[in-house]
């Protein structure tokens, strides 16, 4: 558990045991609760450092996101300059009417590929070249079920729960 979210456990147990000692004095004032919160403990200042490491982190996700992408492209293209610089040593072999050349670094060897299958109309291709695939459930479509108020067996609606929702725009 990070120190963080301690913190912020141990704030919100001193704000809840304050909020039990002054209730009757502050009833339903929002505005008086949490006056009374800010001054008797820093539950406030540490769910602001909590709401700073959120955006934090979502940052560093997407600035990690960013960078895979950016990494993911530059390996393609090493890919894509390697197939391209094989193609022209096949070309080249072939040119001067050579099978295999050592060099140095590598022995160069042009050998023949087994064909292979190649699909033209998916559709088209007979039942008995298709693997069957283990059953999928469904969670959506059993979701939209439920909540129209379908019966589907072995399956029932959460209560939902809460989440936070962090404005940074």
């Amino acid at each position: 558990m990070t120190n963080l979210k301690r913190n912020l456990e141990l704030e919100a147990e001193a704000a809840r045991s304050l909020l039990l000692n002054i209730h009757s004095i502050v009833a339903d004032d929002e505005e008086a609760t949490v006056d009374a919160i800010e001054g008797e403990t820093n539950l406030i200042e540490a769910i602001g450092f909590a709401v700073d490491r959120v955006s934090e982190l979502e940052a560093f996700s997407e600035a990690t996101k960013g960078r895979l992408d950016a990494l993911k492209a530059r390996r393609d293209r090493f890919e894509r300059q390697a197939e391209n610089i094989r193609t022209a040593l096949l070309v080249a072999l072939g040119t001067i009417g050579m099978k295999k050349i050592e060099l140095a670094q590598a022995t160069l060897s042009c050998r023949q590929v087994p064909p292979k299958a190649n699909i033209t109309a998916e559709a088209d291709i007979p039942p008995q070249f298709w693997k069957p695939q283990p059953p999928k459930l469904d969670l959506k479509g059993i979701t939209e079920a439920l909540k129209a108020e379908t019966a589907v067996p072995g399956a029932t609606l959460t209560n939902g729960g809460e989440t936070i929702s962090i404005r940074f725009k």
